[in-house]
């Protein structure tokens, strides 16, 4: 994609905290159609985390950051953000949908990431994420979409579907944007908004 494409867009971090030692804990950078190579980091505390994700957010020059809160295990690297002066917000996995077509939020953020990518979205060049979302797959739960859970994801790959998960996070919520000129420079704000619509087969992303 070209410079022109993607410029002007709301500039979005999103971040998964691992959950075990295993697990990775990624920051995920996204503007309009593009996302950008993410920032991995294995054995992080709050402190450490929320350092890189400061440093990340000043970088990118991001207009907002969602933090995965999860079982609570988010909660430190958010409070040591709101300390560096950011302002996180905290998700929910398994919180309410914004849109009651989704079971929970997980389920309508991984949704809205795999439609982005069907609607033309650029990812970078990671062999791990392709799989992560080429192996989730759906069901209906009282006539709600649900994605199966990080567990069984992990007994088919081996592995949390950590970059997918920071991925989806982007999608959280729309994001106030600065408006940008052509090089991406801030100007002002007004509100970026998204449409999407319900799949209709049961893997959420096809193999191409």
């Amino acid at each position: 994609h070209k410079l022109d494409d993607y410029a002007k867009a709301a500039k979005i971090l999103g971040v998964d905290v691992a959950h075990e030692g295993d697990d990775k804990s990624i920051i995920f950078p996204r503007q309009g159609i593009v996302a950008f190579e993410p920032v991995v980091m294995r054995n992080f505390d709050s402190l450490q985390g929320a350092g890189a994700v400061a440093r990340k957010w000043h970088d990118f020059d991001a207009d907002g950051c969602f933090v995965d809160n999860t079982g609570g295990f988010g909660a430190g690297w958010l409070d040591q953000l709101r300390v560096l002066n950011r302002d996180p917000v905290g998700i929910h996995f398994a919180g309410k949908a914004s849109d009651p077509r989704y079971f929970n939020k997980r389920a309508e953020m991984l949704f809205l990431a795999c439609q982005w990518v069907k609607d033309g979205g650029a990812l970078p060049n990671i062999p791990e994420l392709l799989e992560e979302m080429t192996s989730t797959t759906y069901f209906f739960n009282k006539d709600a979409l649900q994605v199966e859970d990080k567990d069984q994801i992990k007994q088919k790959i081996g592995r949390s579907p950590d970059y997918f998960d920071a991925l989806g996070l982007t999608f959280a919520h729309p994001v106030h944007t600065a408006l940008r000129d052509a090089l991406g420079s801030r100007r002002a704000h007004s509100s970026e908004r998204r449409q999407h619509d319900p799949f209709s087969r049961g893997r959420l992303l096809g193999r191409r």
